[in-house]
């Protein structure tokens, strides 16, 4: 960002960190996203540590290079219980094996269709977040809750993620 910019400088980024995205003006889906889910997010990723990120793009389930761009709207830290730090390790073993497979373009699809009750997401990007949450040892939802239940929106609301950083804001530390 330059020194004009409007918004506050980015915090350092920890393991476990979820970026949270607006779509594109020219992303019908990520628009179609944000209004199915009343925000303007339509993207989540995980940050894994030396400006790489978790993503469940179309491009596959991979590490990315962290998108830092403007549609980046907030970054959120996990909440964890006391005298326990994020378990990177755990995480990371959590989603290992959906790294290099496909979008999950099927369980997307599912997400607009209300009247299925499928419950085989697993390729998409707030799951893909969840999961990493999970396995590092922070609950953000209540554990009966389903991963293929959780949206972008989801992971904003959440009261187990502070947010850290938001575009707009003077000061990001503490938000909520």
């Amino acid at each position: 960002m330059s020194k004009f910019s409007p918004y506050p400088p980015l915090p350092e980024l920890q393991v476990g960190d979820v970026l949270l995205y607006s779509p594109a003006w020219y992303s019908p889906v990520g628009l179609i996203i944000a209004v199915k889910t009343w925000t303007a997010l339509s993207h989540a990723e995980s940050y894994a540590g030396e400006g790489k990120s978790y993503g469940a793009r179309l491009q596959g389930v991979n590490v990315y290079p962290t998108r830092i761009d403007k549609h980046l709207r907030f970054i959120r830290r996990p909440i964890m219980p006391p005298g326990t730090l994020f378990d990177a390790d755990g995480a990371y073993w959590a989603i290992h094996k959906l790294l290099g497979r496909p979008y999950d373009v099927t369980a997307f699809s599912k997400f607009f269709a209300p009247w299925n009750n499928s419950r085989s997401a697993s390729r998409i990007c707030s799951v893909l977040c969840t999961y990493h949450l999970r396995g590092g040892g922070c609950q953000p939802f209540n554990y009966q809750l389903e991963e293929c239940d959780i949206s972008p929106a989801q992971l904003w609301q959440t009261p187990m993620l502070e947010t850290i950083w938001q575009r707009g804001k003077e000061s990001s530390k503490g938000t909520r």
